[in-house]
């Protein structure tokens, strides 16, 4: 046998006034949860624009070359970057004289953690 939209209203509304406690404590849940997906939401898009912006500020023309990989991983305790060579001014002089479709060489130097 079904029941009725107003029987449904009513025992609601019953429940909800003989425990008010649980009540308030639902409805908080609810509001936090949905407070959490927004702001999540909100920080992921965010951050998708801000990424999008820094590389089309740098422009599809442009690229990077760097001596060592921009992430580290270590296996076994073994770094295998201290077998890498540091790149110098005279390899940046090299690109500049033997390669005549690059129009701006720049070079910089980083060093994290010293």
């Amino acid at each position: 046998m079904p029941i009725g939209v107003r029987e449904t209203v009513r025992l609601a509304v019953t429940s909800l006034i003989a425990n008010p406690l649980r009540a308030m404590l639902t409805s908080l849940g609810i509001i936090i949860g949905v407070l959490a997906v927004v702001g999540m939401s909100s920080l992921i898009e965010g951050l998708n624009r801000y990424v999008t912006a820094e590389l089309s500020q740098v422009g599809s023309d442009t690229f990077y070359i760097q001596s060592r990989p921009s992430v580290q991983i270590q296996v076994g305790g073994h770094n295998n970057m201290q077998d890498w060579e540091d790149l110098t001014l005279e390899d940046k002089r090299a690109l500049e004289d033997n390669a005549p479709s690059i129009l701006f060489v720049s070079a910089y130097s980083t060093h994290f953690g010293v």
